[in-house]
């Protein structure tokens, strides 16, 4: 009967050890009721370990889960400013970030997050609807604002989650964005004529260019020509002038100039070993070189006159 009363008495005293102890994990918020009134939270990532309250129903414990909470927003379909209809999905991630707050006002994850969700709807069509579908979809990325309707959206929704419910809202984006099948013919068609434009822009600054080009070429070969026309009249001038000095010498015997010209002739032509070959008639037109020009004797020339005169006074 002693065995019977102190198995019972341990019994006891574990049960009331196991009711008055508590661990709280790193990712958890622990929050005691004492009489229905809520204590100052227990936060894991802060104060995680053991420790101690009052048993049931004196005091009870509400555990609640410290890490994010992710979920996505319903397919909708949206009606933009400039009057185009999108089918936009978002996604929200969430904390409990005032534990009594949240505590007081809504106890539970799950009535949480159907709150969040009415309020991101309402709060993404509002948002969606004041900017035209060029701010979502664009051929040119600089004309898109998804991030800062992203940050709009989330904007909006935060200060009065955190006011009302205690909820952190760690961030909204937009998960997917698209179009009926209406609307994508005319998105379509839109890009379509955007990009011709585009293309039409290039190949207008691509003909410019190329007559740019051609333009500075011209100017170029003009240029160059002059300075060639200038420098071979300038050579040719000179090469007058030096000519001129010659042709006092030649004229004292021209048949003989014309030979040793000639002769200057083969000797660049035939400057390597070089054998011609040909008819008689070939033979013939270079046959001046087996009959030099005759070389008068001046002297005779010259002489003869006066001998006459001599033969004359005789």
């Amino acid at each position: 009967m002693k065995a019977l009363i102190v198995f019972i008495l341990g019994l006891m005293a574990v049960l009331l050890v196991y009711s008055a102890v508590f661990v709280v994990d790193f990712n958890e918020i622990a929050i005691v009721e004492r009489f229905g009134q809520a204590t100052p939270p227990v936060v894991g990532a802060t104060n995680a370990g053991l420790h101690f309250k009052w048993p049931w129903p004196v005091e009870k414990l509400i555990r609640y889960d410290a890490r994010i909470f992710v979920f996505e927003d319903t397919y909708e379909e949206i009606q933009t400013h400039d009057k185009q209809n999108v089918l936009v999905t978002v996604f929200c991630a969430w904390r409990i970030g005032d534990p009594l707050r949240f505590l007081r006002r809504i106890r539970t994850v799950e009535q949480a997050e159907q709150l969040l969700r009415a309020q991101v709807r309402s709060v993404k069509s509002d948002v969606v609807g004041k900017y035209p579908l060029g701010k979502f979809l664009n051929t040119d990325p600089n004309e898109m604002r998804v991030p800062e309707i992203e940050q709009e959206i989330l904007q909006l929704v935060r200060g009065p989650a955190r006011e009302l419910y205690g909820i952190d809202v760690v961030s909204i984006g937009i998960k997917s964005l698209g179009l009926p099948q209406d609307v994508t013919k005319e998105v379509i068609k839109s890009m379509t004529s955007e990009r011709d434009r585009f293309a039409e822009r290039y190949r207008s600054r691509g003909k410019s260019y190329a007559e740019l080009i051609r333009h500075r070429a011209q100017n170029a070969a003009d240029t160059i020509i002059s300075f060639a026309k200038f420098k071979a009249q300038r050579i040719k001038t000179e090469g007058d002038r030096a000519a001129a000095r010659f042709y006092p010498v030649y004229r004292q015997d021209e048949q003989l100039a014309i030979y040793l010209q000639r002769l200057e002739f083969l000797k660049q032509a035939l400057r390597k070993n070089t054998v011609i070959m040909g008819s008689a008639e070939i033979d013939r037109s270079l046959g001046w070189l087996m009959e030099p020009p005759s070389m008068k004797d001046k002297r005779t020339s010259t002489s003869r006159p006066s001998a006459r005169r001599k033969n004359r006074k005789k």
